[in-house]
């Protein structure tokens, strides 16, 4: 992220909040869009500490030390940010297939997408909170436990 000045991630999250913003499905899936909103908020604050904390690694390179134990963190929770963006996105395509009356025999397919998408919505992406609040809580008191330790 850092290497491409986190142009990459910053395009994601645009394409997220396309979205998010969205109106497909007719408001069924508002709840949802309300949830991802709020993970990308949360993905988007961790990279914003990791990025803070390896600047200033410039001048206290202890610093670093924080990026690195929250570098899973953060791969964790982008992919269950992207995972519900792309349920949702499949729900969207299923609500608009429902609405324009798939047969009998696809009908629990697409119920079969909407549900996955709430439930994710609904179960999964709230956790992001907690990982970004774990990661703001971040200290080095581990970094400076001596070797005998482990």
């Amino acid at each position: 992220m850092v290497r491409d000045q986190f142009k990459s991630i910053f395009y994601l999250g645009s394409q997220i909040t396309e979205t998010v913003k969205g109106d497909e499905g007719s408001g069924q899936l508002a709840t949802e869009r309300e949830l991802l909103g709020k993970a990308l908020e949360d993905v988007q604050a961790i990279i914003g500490l990791l990025g803070q904390w390896a600047m200033a690694s410039q001048t206290d390179s202890q610093e670093i030390y924080r990026v690195g134990l929250n570098t899973t963190r953060l791969l964790m929770a982008t992919g269950d940010l992207l995972i519900g963006w792309l349920l949702l996105r499949q729900a969207e395509v299923a609500v608009a297939a429902l609405a324009a009356g798939a047969s009998d025999r696809d009908r629990p397919f697409y119920l079969g997408k909407i549900e996955t998408a709430k439930w994710f919505a609904r179960n999964r992406l709230p956790l992001l909170a907690a990982e970004r609040a774990v990661a703001e809580a971040t200290t080095l008191e581990v970094m400076e436990l001596p070797e005998e330790s482990f």
